[in-house]
């Protein structure tokens, strides 16, 4: 299956859908994410933590 983690653009917004751990976690179970570059920043997350 095939997900995609969107970056919210709602105005105060911080939440994302999925953490680097639980995207992790999705491969693991032999999945393809694709995460919107920025999609984490709000919340703390680096492009980098994604990958």
């Amino acid at each position: 299956m095939k997900f995609g983690i969107l970056k919210d653009i709602k105005f105060g917004e911080s939440r994302v859908i999925a953490t680097p751990a639980e995207v992790s976690e999705i491969c693991r179970d032999g999945h393809e994410v694709y995460v919107a570059s920025g999609a984490g920043y709000a919340a703390g997350f680096d492009d980098k933590q994604y990958a």
